[in-house]
């Protein structure tokens, strides 16, 4: 028997009550959720479920087969007994670096530890997803900061606070980055001063966001090497966010007026030569200030040990000093046009660093397929243009063995058009294609979680699309 609170369970959101218990009277019911932000997420559907059997859902986590739960009441007090067949819950971890205030399936993020190394875990979980209705946020707390989880965690609360849709929405291109410079700089001061507090130097955060203007209009804001990404239903998976400007390493070869071609993923000798090539077309004098910031770099970057950190320092994010640590480059802070069944899903580099984009995109592609067979129960259907084995394969296999980018695509595209087929006029189910895109996202953030831990764990070494492996967590969520 387990033991638990019913208004503990309610409030941490522990309780998924889409179904509510035909043991409590919806007086009880409202008096438990009363001025609790899920509560009043909830509270239209309470009075239509009420009579309904009592379910408990969770994206993931353990499956306890209890066959009955004592609640408590607020005092711990006058126990209840209900029985189930099944109850799930929420993984601890991935649960307290969630905050999902939308009408969004939880299934629609991922917010998980990683390794440090095959087999072992790391310590701490500092990535932080935040979803509402009009945004998603993910912010990675930066490594070597002992309250980096935390100011992760702030940072997400504190712009979903001060940011305001309407006075967002009226502005035009220019003053709507001026008005989120506004937010993001107050909001690195308050934390500059907090750790000056506590004697912190090493902590802060990236910080990535979409705003929803409308079905057709989103604002992305980006600090850092986390990213903003776009699947579209024609299952291509683009950047529409650029970390370059705002990392280390990149950020250098901007400076030296030398063209940045993803150099910093390269194994340390690999590096060095392209970057000894390139700095060797220069035309430098050698007392110019050029020729030093050239000495400089070639420094920080004088061993693997060097290089390696020197790959994870970021210029600009959360908590750090000066005011261009929180300017936002015109590349990562703009409005851009949308397909309303376009996802658009922002990453920590926990995902960004393990594979290439072109790999990213097969992963999100097989990811979305699977759901939508599962879902739809193709496993044995008859689809047009696409053989049973084919389908058997898509189900049951990963990656590494189920063709290019563009097969993916193409397989996708049969899927859809049998799901959702064109009727008259060439319209299509407005309700169905909605319902299509959450499955394609959810499939495709599973899968990409799934591919990202695997190359954490070396289980993709050598293979082609990954990176070499690096010890991070994983956040993802998607709108």
């Amino acid at each position: 028997m387990t033991r638990y609170s019913d208004v503990q369970l309610l409030k941490t959101g522990r309780l998924k009550p889409e179904v509510i218990a035909d043991s409590y009277s919806e007086e009880q019911i409202l008096d438990v959720l009363q001025g609790d932000q899920i509560g009043q997420a909830i509270s239209s559907e309470i009075a239509a479920t009420l009579r309904k059997a009592l379910e408990i859902q969770a994206q993931e986590g353990e499956m306890l087969d209890d066959a009955e739960i004592t609640y408590l009441d607020e005092e711990g007090e006058n126990p209840t007994v209900l029985n189930f067949d099944e109850i799930t819950y929420l993984d601890e971890d991935q649960e307290s670096r969630i905050n999902n205030l939308s009408q969004r399936s939880n299934e629609l993020i991922a917010c998980v530890k990683g390794y440090q190394s095959p087999g072992i875990e790391k310590g701490e979980n500092q990535d932080y997803i935040l979803a509402t209705k009009d945004l998603i946020i993910a912010c990675d707390g930066v490594g070597s900061g002992d309250n980096s989880a935390q100011i992760a965690l702030d940072v997400a609360h504190q712009f979903n606070e001060d940011f305001q849709l309407l006075q967002f929405q009226t502005r035009n291109e220019d003053n709507r980055r001026a008005y989120l410079q506004g937010i993001l700089d107050e909001i690195n001061q308050y934390i500059i001063r907090t750790k000056k507090m506590n004697n912190d130097s090493d902590s802060g955060t990236t910080f990535t966001s979409v705003i929803s203007i409308s079905d057709t209009e989103k604002y992305i804001v980006s600090l850092g090497d986390s990213q903003v990404f776009k699947f579209s239903k024609s299952g291509e998976l683009s950047a529409v966010s650029n970390p370059t400007s705002d990392s280390f390493i990149p950020a250098m070869f901007d400076k030296l007026g030398i063209r940045y071609a993803g150099e910093a993923d390269l194994p340390y000798n690999e590096f060095i030569n392209a970057l000894n090539s390139k700095l060797s077309l220069l035309n430098v004098d050698q007392n110019s200030q050029q020729a030093k910031t050239m000495q400089q770099f070639r420094q920080m970057v004088g061993d693997e040990t060097k290089f390696l950190s020197m790959r994870q320092a970021m210029v600009k994010g959360f908590g750090m000093e000066g005011q261009s640590s929180t300017q936002l480059s015109p590349e990562n802070a703009k409005t851009v046009t949308a397909d309303p069944y376009d996802t658009f899903l922002c990453m920590t580099d926990g995902v960004t660093d393990q594979m290439t984009e072109e790999q990213m995109q097969k992963v999100f592609t097989l990811g979305a397929i699977k759901e939508l067979i599962k879902n739809h129960e193709l496993a044995d259907a008859t689809i047009k243009g696409l053989e049973s084995t084919r389908i058997q394969e898509l189900s049951n296999n990963d990656v590494i063995t189920v063709g290019n980018a563009q097969d993916l695509s193409s397989d996708l595209q049969k899927i859809l058009k049998h799901i959702n087929p064109k009727k008259l006029f060439r319209k299509q189910d407005p309700q169905l294609l909605a319902k299509t895109k959450e499955l394609m996202a959810i499939g495709g953030i599973r899968e990409l979680e799934k591919e990202a831990l695997a190359n954490m764990q070396e289980q993709r070494l050598h293979k082609e699309g990954y990176k070499r492996a690096k010890g991070d967590n994983v956040g993802i969520v998607g709108m």
